[in-house]
């Protein structure tokens, strides 16, 4: 008789396992809840000193000064939490997102390996300025110009934050490709491999794109190499409207040359401005 209870209730603890696992999305979800390692109480602070950038055409260069404008209302596109810059400083801080997309589904590249591929998260690079008509738009970035007579280099370095549901890997293999164009136009996309060890939770994902331009004769070659890591190097500023999308930076009231810069975009989309090779 004890065997016969003891082998009935092994069978009433096998139900309960297969009806806990049934009300989970999968067993991932399941361990996270039996091992209390789940990301919902797990948030993203961000802040710091807010700056301005300036490039000017000749000789090109770039530089940052402090905002100690007015205050802002600062938010992120499918978030509902909202921050501040109150004395030039930014105070946000972020919970779980409510929207996770599948990172497989979402994928443009067919390079990318992305393992669990049932991996879902939410990513973004800039926070949205509500509350204002001459700012739209703060990212994390630093912007530097070297040039000389028959040469240009730039480098854009920046950083997004992801956010995913378990711990998830993504890889690819460095890739190179190469546009031609009929004036003697030529550039040199090449994306370095990318291993990337992602936490369950919130992630800061660098971007690091080296871009120059050169003459040989009567061609003019550019080249963009484009590094993607882990990382929030302390060298980047907080800054306005870094994609160009202010009158202040586009252009000013006098016509003072400014050029405006564009961001880097989504690592899992092909078509951006930098990431993985492509226009």
């Amino acid at each position: 008789m004890k065997k016969l209870f003891k082998v009935l209730g092994t069978i009433a603890m096998l139900a309960v396992l297969v009806l806990s696992l049934a009300a989970c999305d999968n067993l991932m979800d399941f361990i996270d809840q039996i091992t209390g390692n789940n990301n919902q109480e797990k948030t993203l602070t961000l802040s710091g000193q807010v700056n301005e950038m300036m490039t000017n055409d000749d000789p090109p260069s770039v530089s940052y000064q402090a905002y100690n404008g007015e205050k802002l209302t600062v938010s992120v596109s499918g978030m509902t939490e909202k921050g501040t810059i109150t004395n030039g400083q930014l105070s946000i801080t972020l919970g779980k997102p409510t929207s996770l997309e599948n990172l497989k589904d979402e994928s443009h590249d067919s390079d990318l390996t992305i393992s669990p591929s049932s991996a879902k998260g939410f990513m973004f690079q800039n926070l949205n300025i509500e509350n204002s008509d001459d700012h739209q738009n703060l990212g994390r970035i630093n912007f530097t110009i070297n040039s000389s007579d028959d040469n240009v280099s730039v480098t854009m370095e920046m950083v997004g934050y992801w956010y995913v549901d378990r711990d998830v890997t993504i890889s690819s293999k460095e890739k190179t490709e190469t546009d031609d164009y009929p004036n003697g136009y030529t550039t040199i996309y090449t994306t370095k491999a990318i291993s990337l060890a992602l936490k369950a939770g919130w992630n800061t994902l660098y971007i690091k794109e080296e871009a120059s331009m050169k003459n040989e004769g009567d061609n003019i070659i550019e080249e963009r190499t484009t590094t993607i890591s882990l990382g929030n190097p302390s060298s980047l500023k907080w800054v306005l409207d870094f994609d160009g999308s202010s009158e202040k930076i586009e252009g000013g009231d006098e016509g003072d040359g400014l050029a405006p810069i564009q961001p880097a975009g989504n690592i899992l989309s092909k078509n951006t401005w930098t990431v993985g090779g492509y226009r």
